[in-house]
């Protein structure tokens, strides 16, 4: 009887929270009118991960799965600036490419992300293929257990001074096998001011990330320090993880009328 009472609250403080943000975003329409415009273009589902690697981590050098992965050298980027790549496949004689496109998650008429494109020396490029690369796997700290792949750099994106804030994602396949991973990581616009801001969890997803072995809570065997610079360990962690997924609808709301920020953003850059 407790539980279902608990869950009956949690599930009338959803209910409330997604009013709280509908109401949000439709009072600040009137004052982001760029990023409604970008919500109106053409959407698609291709940034869903529909063949997904095998979840989990490799347990030592000669383990095949998961056949790919990835994380993001920070977790935001300002408009034009860089931001690092660093992805693992694990059999690159089986698969000696990989495929890289990147995506901005929103409403996009209920198709959930547009794909995007970057100036290159010959035309506007929508995807990017490169050679594989098996990184090391990194064992935990003896005194923390945290766990920091420092794997080598596989690629980086400068981020156009036209891209508009939000939650980006950065879709990674295996060729020719097509099993997809992606890494996700937020644009922010520092200059730009908004009646609205959407602050991602992004310390939340890593503290109940497991990879590797160690998150902030699997006691006893947890980390005392839990580290950005690996990947998730799921292909489409965070919006696959119970912990996370409310913020799915959240974004898609917010994605149409306000900035992005993160929670390292808010403390290490606040607005006073």
């Amino acid at each position: 009887m407790r539980s279902r009472s608990h869950f009956q609250r949690w599930q009338r403080l959803g209910c409330f929270l997604r009013v709280s943000f509908l109401s949000l975003s439709l009072l600040a329409r009137a004052g982001s009118g760029r990023t409604l415009s970008e919500n109106a273009r053409l959407g698609t589902e291709d940034w869903l991960v529909k063949k997904p690697a095998t979840p989990g981590w490799p347990r030592s050098d000669s383990d095949r799965t998961p056949e790919i992965q990835g994380y993001a050298g920070a977790t935001s980027v300002n408009t034009g600036e860089e931001i690092q790549f660093f992805v693992d496949v694990r059999n690159p004689a089986a698969d000696p490419e990989f495929r890289i496109e990147v995506f901005r998650l929103g409403w996009y008429g209920g198709k959930g992300g547009r794909r995007m494109s970057w100036p290159s020396v010959e035309r506007e490029k929508e995807e990017v293929v490169l050679p594989s690369n098996k990184q090391r796997v990194p064992v935990p700290d003896p005194l923390t257990g945290m766990i920091d792949c420092d794997w080598s750099e596989s690629w980086r994106l400068r981020v156009p001074e036209s891209s508009v804030s939000g939650v980006y994602i950065a879709k990674l396949t295996t060729l020719p096998s097509g099993l997809e991973s992606s890494v996700i990581f937020v644009v922010r616009e520092d200059l730009r001011s908004s009646d609205f801001l959407f602050q991602c969890s992004v310390t939340t997803w890593q503290a109940y990330n497991p990879w590797g072995g160690r998150s902030l809570y699997n006691y006893p065997r947890n980390a005392s320090v839990v580290s950005f610079n690996r990947p998730y360990a799921a292909p489409s962690f965070p919006f696959s993880h119970t912990n996370s997924s409310i913020q799915r609808p959240e974004l898609a709301f917010a994605a149409g009328t306000g900035e992005f920020f993160v929670q390292i953003g808010a403390r290490t850059e606040p607005a006073w």
